[in-house]
């Protein structure tokens, strides 16, 4: 009886332990203005369904906010994953690739 009661209380503790970890992430100015071509600002649903608000093509105007961008510091949750739904940053790269940024998720997607 011990033995499942101590069994139970090590994988309890290694679950509450996995979702409570977390990472800061930031994006490197430089890098982004070497690899970022364009910037969509999106309400996001599903890969079919999103709603296009604004897009940063110039050259400008995409420095600039990957300026104030590079400044932000995300905190990526380790356990339960995000969802990639509501209002989202959509960075497009030099290779095709792009991140999908929402408040609690980032991911990477390659075409």
């Amino acid at each position: 009886m011990f033995k499942k009661i101590f069994i139970f209380t090590l994988i309890i503790s290694f679950i509450l332990f996995m979702s409570g970890c977390s990472k800061d992430l930031m994006f490197d100015s430089n890098e982004l203005k070497q690899d970022v071509i364009k910037v969509e600002i999106l309400y996001y649903n599903s890969p079919t369904d999103s709603d296009h608000i604004i897009s940063i093509e110039q050259e400008d105007s995409l420095v600039e906010f990957i300026d104030e961008f590079s400044k932000l510091q995300i905190t990526v949750t380790f356990g339960a994953p995000g969802e990639l739904e509501g209002y989202c940053i959509k960075l497009f790269k030099k290779d095709f690739n792009y991140y999908l940024i929402t408040k609690n998720h980032i991911e990477h997607f390659s075409e």
